[in-house]
């Protein structure tokens, strides 16, 4: 199976985006001033001059001037190549000491190694397509399917990896599109692995870890998921993504397709819980989000949930555009119950979102923005306060806010230093008004 065709160009145009911000209306908060108690104005007033003066002729020659330059800016934004995908890293040869070099061709062979792996091991997947039956395995009140899963683990100095290239590629229903019903790779309760450059696509669930720690996913692709595509859940955490790529997400539930999701909603906390204490919170705290390619996402490109806290999201690439809309079909419509209004939405308290960008926020709510943060969840632990926001880049095509913020949340920080484009009057940098270095 060849990666669908199309499905690079819903990544539009970062870098010449960027280039765009310097001629954006300074008061349309691209600079943001800080917050003085009063909103900032969105934008200056428009005096029309009379017709048939010398000021209304020079007026309409600057307009005309100004319409020309940016109708050509966006038509070379609109022709220029796309950023490229976050390509496979290279394969590592050798195992550690005391490891193994596996090499599989086929969905058995993948099973068996997966089972059988050792601290130190190397498994390398062949290029071709990877199924299998699956199994289950009990999360607290529930079942969870998946066509592979980890159960062993490796160490701090000796971590088990998974590699192969783009052209490895677990496949839940060959031939289809997000419809198989398994987790694709599934990590459970199992530490330090490393899994590289592989593709995971069409299935219910991409790439899904619960009570796994110290794991990380590197230069992996997972696409046409029908729900969320990576998933850390049931207290994960110290993992790492990083150098990958997620697109097309909720392809069959877009209700539920974030592309990247950590932790779980406090209604599921007890149903997914493994543990003995009476404090049943899916606390997945101090991963990091580094430096990913998403797009296509019918719920938020990332989720934090209440609980979760600590994490680190930074250098992130998003594109909200296309939202539900299948890439090899340009112009379909979107897709019904999409649930997406950010890029980021955090609901747990003390992350750092910082040094992200990209282009189109999803504009389907009222308080649409690239950012956000929500009081949601059990008392104790829906404070969604304490986070900090930093860095970040609204490139283009964002007609919500940059920001929304709870006001029942505390002390979080939006810094000067984020930089917000925005296409809709009434909006601007944030709710709150403008920027606040010391929290709001």
């Amino acid at each position: 199976m060849t990666i669908p065709a199309g499905i690079t160009t819903a990544i539009v145009l970062g870098a010449l985006a960027v280039g765009l911000l310097a001629a954006c209306d300074p008061e349309q908060g691209v600079v943001p001033k800080p917050v003085s108690g009063v909103p900032e104005p969105v934008g200056p007033a428009t005096q029309v001059p009379r017709t048939g003066s010398a000021t209304a002729a020079a007026t309409a020659a600057a307009t005309a001037a100004a319409t020309a330059t940016a109708t050509a800016a966006a038509t070379a934004a609109a022709t220029a190549p796309a950023p490229p995908v976050p390509p496979s890293p290279a394969l590592i040869a050798a195992p550690q000491p005391g490891g193994r070099a596996v090499t599989v061709a086929d969905g058995d062979q993948l099973a068996k190694a997966l089972a059988d792996a050792r601290p130190g091991d190397v498994i390398t997947m062949k290029d071709g397509v990877y199924t299998a039956k699956g199994d289950s395995v009990t999360i607290g009140k529930q079942n969870a399917a998946a066509k592979f899963r980890i159960t062993e683990s490796g160490t701090a100095d000796r971590p088990i990896i998974l590699q192969g290239s783009r052209q490895a590629i677990i496949d839940g229903k060959p031939g289809d599109d997000g419809t198989g019903g398994d987790y694709g790779l599934h990590i459970f309760k199992a530490d330090h692995w490393t899994v590289r450059g592989i593709r995971i696509t069409n299935q219910k669930k991409g790439l899904v870890l619960d009570g796994s720690n110290h794991n990380t996913i590197d230069g992996v692709m997972v696409d046409t998921i029908g729900q969320e595509a990576v998933h850390f859940r049931s207290g994960s955490s110290d993992n790492v993504i990083k150098n990958s790529f997620v697109a097309r997400t909720g392809y069959t539930s877009p209700g539920y397709g974030e592309a990247i999701y950590i932790g779980s909603d406090g209604g599921n906390w007890d149903k997914l819980y493994m543990g003995t204490g009476s404090d049943k919170s899916d606390q997945s705290d101090r991963n990091q989000v580094l430096y990913n390619t998403i797009t296509e996402f019918t719920g938020e490109g990332l989720d934090i949930k209440e609980a979760s806290s600590f994490n680190l999201v930074k250098g992130n690439y998003f594109d909200g555009g296309r939202l539900g809309t299948d890439p090899d079909k340009p112009g379909d419509p979107l897709k019904p119950q999409n649930s997406a209004d950010s890029w980021i939405d955090v609901k747990g308290d003390n992350n750092t979102i910082t040094e992200n960008s990209g282009v189109h926020v999803p504009p389907l709510h009222k308080n649409s923005a690239a950012f956000q943060t929500h009081v949601h969840g059990p008392d104790g632990y829906n404070s969604a306060s304490n986070n900090l926001f930093t860095k970040n880049k609204v490139l283009s095509g964002n007609q919500g806010y940059g920001f929304w913020i709870d006001p029942n949340g505390t002390g979080n920080v939006l810094s000067c230093s984020n930089i917000i484009q925005t296409s809709e009057p009434g909006k601007g940098f944030s709710n709150l008004g403008g920027c606040r270095e010391t929290g709001n």
